[in-house]
């Protein structure tokens, strides 16, 4: 069997079925997909792709052959091309260990900030001191707006029961009264302050002009009751680039393609065991079209 001349060889790109898909779908040109354009510039529009796949089975296979040719076990992307690309200079061409040319598990540039978790009792702490009702209702917003961290993303965990409500301000304005009044809130109000704190934070984000990098993540909640928060959201202009991840992986396809700026993805928990997380990504493959962003989380 001929060796492959390089790493575009090594992976068959311009003639691997899946990869010729993938390539397509996160909007390659089609000279860097099965025309004439150099194998290095294919190489280099496959890491521009990568990215958009993480955590999917092709992109973890592609990323294990190109370690196992070269010994690089950081990621491709676009910031490390030249480095897998020398590696296999290096490997191939001069004899070198592939080994030396290890280097970090993953790419700084491309490692996104560990989120922000909240959950729906970190939205009834309220600023000191507090006046009447139109007065505490402001406080609460800008308390809510000032727990955004520039740079990081917000994670929140919707309850495993949560229903959408769509809220106002004057029934937010007695939850948060009551809250205030140290009473406790019925279910439909703790419901509502979710929805609302999510408009907040929601239009605090789309602010923020980072293009398509997700700023909100949503872990589980019911699909039905995902949508009507993201159409509420969507028609309230308060919905950023974010990412849903289901307790459920089969229900990522109910939201997946739904906005453009709404991707699925799901969630490792430091317990998951290596099969645990096999699974996932074989379910999740299964139900996600390639090129969406896939988010994986830590808690």
């Amino acid at each position: 069997m001929q060796k492959p001349r390089n790493p575009a060889d090594l992976l068959g790109l311009g003639k691997e079925a899946a990869l010729i898909r993938l390539l397509r779908a996160c909007g390659a040109d089609e000279a860097y997909v099965t025309g004439n354009a150099s194998d290095y510039d294919k190489f280099m529009a496959l890491a521009a792709a990568m990215p958009l796949c993480e955590g999917h089975p092709l992109g973890d296979e592609v990323n294990e052959r190109l370690n196992d040719a070269t010994g690089v076990s950081v990621p491709l992307c676009p910031h490390m091309v030249k480095r897998h690309w020398d590696g296999w200079v290096e490997a191939y061409l001069y004899g070198g260990s592939a080994s030396s040319t290890s280097s970090g598990a993953t790419c700084p540039l491309c490692s996104p900030a560990a989120p922000q978790i909240w959950r729906q009792g970190d939205l009834t702490p309220l600023p000191d001191p507090i006046g009447v009702l139109a007065p505490d209702l402001t406080s609460w917003s800008v308390a809510l707006e000032e727990r955004l961290s520039d740079g990081m993303p917000a994670l929140f965990l919707l309850p495993d029961d949560y229903a959408f409500v769509r809220p106002n301000p004057y029934h937010v304005g007695l939850a948060v009264g009551k809250i205030f009044q140290g009473e406790a809130l019925t279910k439909v109000e703790g419901d509502l302050l979710v929805t609302q704190a999510l408009r907040i934070w929601g239009i605090a984000l789309s602010c923020r002009g980072e293009g398509d990098t997700p700023a909100l993540l949503l872990r589980g909640g019911d699909p039905s009751a995902v949508i009507s928060l993201l159409a509420y959201l969507d028609a309230s202009h308060a919905l950023p680039s974010m990412v849903w991840m289901p307790h459920e992986l089969v229900s990522a396809g109910t939201v997946s393609g739904l906005y453009g700026c709404v991707r699925t993805g799901y969630a490792v928990a430091a317990t998951d065991t290596a099969e645990d997380i096999e699974e996932k990504k074989r379910i999740y493959a299964a139900v996600a079209p390639i090129g969406r962003a896939i988010v994986l989380v830590e808690w």
